[in-house]
């Protein structure tokens, strides 16, 4: 019988592989079919793992296998600050959010080499503002900046043009399937491309809302992990996240819509089917719509608390998914929908200049070959 060949690996690049894939170790052992006894010995080198087991866990917690090969653990960006304000889990994710994270951070260093290739500027081309400055007379400015002065089409056209218009400013926007009871939205901005990652599991209208929270992390050049709208309902929210909030809100329904609205609809504004008719017009949820009539006082707190209680307005998670579901669309659409226009334009430039294989496209893009050439006719169409 042949003998299995082991691999020697260094202790704290096992213990780095593991703690930062999320996985809990009794969890991975019992996922890998070992004991947790086995795992120990590889960490304290009274045992080696195989090449087979090596090979099994890559594939688990989603790393090149290369990496049981280096002599140290690598120095990693640090995670963006959690403003999540989850009680118990300050800068504790779900493995398929941590992971998200680092594809995050990943496809944001191809973004660099992509753009130093063919010279492509990526230098958010925003005007930059701080904590003291209104979230307010930005948001106003920034409808103007984006043409905003009409909802353009269903809620989910919607969500598209403002990524699209955020993406011409040197901005890539990413969508990431998360747990949602994790994560909404996180934005990196220490490095440059500065990248948003929404959650593409969030049903349509909060999601719009996240999407322009995050461009407001961009603003005040804050890296964050959020939960935009469930911080809606919170009464002591972290300053970044208020103003970041403050911006989305106002910039998706200001003041002058809001009275306009109170105006109209003073009687019956809290009405079910009003909620429902309004929530459809402007293309926002319910929650951001009566937090704005309270941030304005058009309603009161103890009013906006009490519809908060209200049996449709506290859905279940289950209920949440299943509005954010989706099935699943062909691989061309797919690549379009979670690695947005701007990062497929780098790559397919970077192909058709012979800066990067048709291997490397396929990776960056997470395609197969059979999908490649409709993604570049339909960039080139454009």
């Amino acid at each position: 019988m042949q003998k299995s060949i082991t691999v020697e690996v260094e202790p704290d690049v096992l213990k780095w592989v593991i703690k930062s894939s999320g996985w809990e170790f009794e969890e991975l052992s019992r996922k890998l079919k070992v004991s947790s006894e086995v795992m120990k010995s590889w960490i304290n080198k009274t045992k080696k793992p195989t090449v087979k087991q090596l090979e099994h866990l890559s594939k688990i917690v989603k790393r090149p296998f290369a990496v049981f090969l280096l002599s140290k653990v690598p120095d990693d960006k640090p995670l963006p600050n959690d403003y999540r304000m989850i009680p118990g889990k300050t800068a504790v994710y779900d493995k398929v959010t941590l992971l998200s994270l680092r594809r995050a951070r990943r496809f944001q260093n191809v973004g660099k080499y992509l753009s130093e290739n063919i010279r492509s500027d990526i230098v958010s081309h925003v005007e930059k503002y701080k904590l003291s400055d209104d979230p307010k007379d930005a948001a106003q400015k920034y409808r103007k900046i984006f043409n905003y002065t009409k909802v353009p089409g269903d809620a989910r056209r919607t969500f598209n043009y403002l990524r699209g218009v955020i993406e011409q400013n040197n901005i890539i926007v990413f969508q990431m399937r998360m747990p949602m009871e994790d994560v909404r939205g996180f934005t990196l901005v220490d490095e440059l491309p500065s990248v948003i990652v929404v959650n593409s599991a969030e049903p349509i209208e909060p999601r719009t809302f996240t999407l322009m929270h995050e461009f407001g992390h961009v603003l005040i050049k804050e890296s964050g992990v959020s939960m935009p709208e469930n911080s809606l309902s919170l009464f002591n929210m972290h300053p970044v996240e208020k103003w970041c909030n403050e911006f989305a809100a106002e910039f998706l329904l200001p003041f002058s819509i809001v009275q306009a609205i109170y105006t109209e609809y003073k009687k019956s504004v809290l009405e079910t089917d009003v909620i429902e008719k309004l929530k459809n017009k402007y293309k926002v949820s319910k929650l951001m719509l009566l937090y704005n009539m309270s941030r304005y006082n058009f309603i009161t707190m103890n009013e906006f608390k009490s519809f908060l209680e209200r049996p449709y307005a506290k859905k279940t998670e289950k209920k949440l998914k299943k509005e954010g579901e989706f099935r699943s669309p062909p691989g061309d659409k797919k690549c379009f929908s979670e690695k947005g226009r701007k990062f497929v334009s780098l790559v397919t430039n970077n192909l058709e200049s012979g800066k990067i294989t048709t291997g490397d496209a396929l990776d960056y893009l997470s395609i197969k070959l059979k999908n490649l050439d409709n993604v570049i006719i339909q960039m080139k169409n454009e």
